[in-house]
Parts: C-alpha cells; sequence; structure tokens
C-alpha cells in the first residue's frame, strides 16, 4: 500500500519560507519549501506573500501556485486545493490571525507555526484550543542545528 501524501501550503515566502534555498553553502533543505519538496510524502500546492513578486518568484522556483493575499488566506483559490499541512513563516505578530483561520479550513489536518508561536501565552493558547476544537494538529517549528 502506498503512503499518504499530503498537500502543503507555505505562508510567507522570506528566508525560512524559500529565502534560504538561495544560500549554497548551507545543507538543503534550507527552507520549508525546501524540506516540503525534498520529501516524498509531501507536495507543495502553493505559497502565499504579501509581496506579489517574491510569492511569483517562489511559485516558479517551485513549480506550485501563489497568491498574494495573506489577510484572508484562507478564502483564495489555494485554499480551494484543500491543503493537509500550512506552514505559517509570517512575521511573528501575524502568527495568531493566520492560524485561526488556517484552523477552519476544513481539510487541514496540521498547521506548522514559525517561532514565537504567539507574541502572549493568552494568544498562544487561543490558537492551541482552536486547533483542538477543529481537529487540527499545530506544532512551532524549531530551531534546526547541527
Amino acid at each position: 500500500m502506498a503512503a499518504k501524501r499530503y498537500d502543503v501550503l507555505v505562508v510567507g515566502c522570506g528566508r525560512i519560507g524559500w529565502g534560504f534555498d538561495e544560500k549554497p553553502h548551507e545543507a538543503p533543505p534550507r527552507s520549508h519549501c525546501g524540506a516540503v519538496t525534498n520529501c516524498r510524502r509531501t507536495r507543495l500546492l502553493g505559497v502565499v506573500d504579501t509581496d506579489r513578486k517574491i510569492a511569483e518568484e517562489g511559485a516558479v522556483k517551485y513549480k506550485c501556485e501563489w497568491s498574494d493575499d495573506v489577510n484572508a488566506f484562507g478564502y483564495t483559490r489555494l485554499t480551494k486545493s484543500r491543503p493537509h499541512i500550512i506552514i505559517v513563516a509570517t512575521p511573528p505578530e501575524t502568527h495568531a490571525e493566520i492560524v485561526m483561520e488556517a484552523a477552519d479550513i476544513p481539510a487541514v489536518k496540521a498547521i506548522v507555526c514559525e517561532k514565537p508561536m504567539a507574541l502572549s501565552v493568552e494568544a498562544a493558547e487561543k490558537m492551541v484550543a482552536r486547533c483542538q476544537r477543529k481537529g487540527n494538529r499545530i506544532r512551532s517549528s524549531r530551531c534546526r542545528r547541527y
């Protein structure tokens, strides 16, 4: 039986989103997009960033869809692709709002949020509670040091 394949949407195309993949002196994968595309069990559906040029560049690089509509990304054409996993790699002050929207997308089963997960313990607790109510797993990413 073939292993299940998970469809992924990356929100935030900065350095950890995909920018670090442009640094040839570091071992791959260097970014979320790089990790998703290098894993046999995941497929990158799309990238989202408020900077249209960066979102388009990421889409070309990773051969996926793109959107520059981060504030209401839950209602864009990308979520109609039904991602199983959403990676939130945006500035910290945006994490709570994006995670709350992501938790409401029916197909989403897991959310990976860059650190810090939220700007307050209260906001982080609300994020976790929303994900639990919706049946989603939420994880905060960790430093990768070798």
